[in-house]
């Protein structure tokens, strides 16, 4: 995993094509903006992994 620190206004870019920028700083969270071309899909971890476990639930339903 790469760490990087990043302060307000700053960015991080990806293969030319994502584009991380820290929008907000506060106490405990960062708000970040995240621009990237219609074929990358973009989802907050918690998301992810729910969309993941779902789609587990759902294959071994029909497994079963």
């Amino acid at each position: 995993m790469l760490y990087l620190v990043r302060k307000l206004d700053e960015s991080i870019i990806i293969d030319d094509e994502i584009h991380i920028k820290v929008i907000e700083l506060k106490r405990n969270s960062v708000k970040l903006g995240i621009k990237s071309s219609g074929d990358h899909s973009i989802l907050r971890d918690e998301i992810h992994r729910a969309i993941t476990n779902e789609s587990t639930i759902k294959k071994d339903d029909v497994e079963s």
